[in-house]
């Protein structure tokens, strides 16, 4: 099956909406991180590229060229580029798992990327994969650290690029991808990291733990 993107639909059913060029292994898309901007889904593909769509009931987008491709994307030692992915005021943020890297990429009024500039760069920040912006402006980060069975490690990235960990390596991450914020008066405080447990005998899980500064929608 060709790599893309595909919707779970509210009754269950599953509808495929974007479909990124296939190959051989080493050559084929890989669809990694999803983020909206409005109507406009954009996705990065870790072999150095990012991909836009606009989803649209039961239409299959296959796009011919990315939205951007770009070698500060691409992987430098034979594994992931671009990962995670997140909006914040008109630009875009992708973290770059192998450099260690948060690049923002501006986007002109007319929705053409601009030309990415790296914002961070630390080694804290390889195995980089999920990203979300609190309503600070402070960008959280999951790092897999894929070296080291069962570990992981949850990072901040200042506005100014300042990198800080959070937490490194407690029993609560086990290969985490991702971190959300609730969405809900209640729990906006809460951060929600799932944990893929790829290298260990664990189960995956999601794991919640209170934060200071609160999750709010992007400007």
């Amino acid at each position: 099956l060709a790599p893309g993107v595909v919707r779970v639909n509210a009754n269950g059913t599953v509808t495929r909406v974007l479909t990124l060029p296939n190959g051989p292994s080493d050559t084929a898309s890989f669809p990694n991180g999803l983020a909206f901007r409005g109507d406009d889904l954009y996705v990065s593909d870790s072999t150095g590229s990012i991909w836009r769509t606009r989803p649209r009931g039961t239409v299959n987008d296959t796009p011919r060229s990315p939205w951007l491709r770009n070698s500060i994307l691409a992987p430098t030692v034979g594994h992931f580029g671009v990962n995670g992915i997140a909006f914040r005021a008109n630009a875009l943020y992708a973290a770059v798992y192998d450099a260690g890297l948060i690049v923002r990429i501006p986007i002109g009024r007319t929705g053409r990327a601009g030309t990415p500039i790296v914002v961070a760069r630390n080694a804290a920040l390889k195995d980089a994969d999920g990203i979300m912006f609190d309503t600070a402006g402070t960008l959280w980060v999951t790092s897999t650290r894929s070296a080291v069975v069962g570990s992981g490690a949850l990072l901040t990235v200042s506005r100014t690029g300042k990198v800080t960990v959070v937490a490194e390596d407690p029993a609560w991450l086990d290969y985490p991808t991702q971190a959300v914020f609730g969405r809900t008066a209640r729990d906006h405080h809460t951060l929600y990291i799932t944990n893929g447990s790829f290298d260990a005998d664990g189960p995956s899980n999601v794991t919640a733990i209170h934060v200071r500064t609160p999750w709010v929608h992007p400007m």
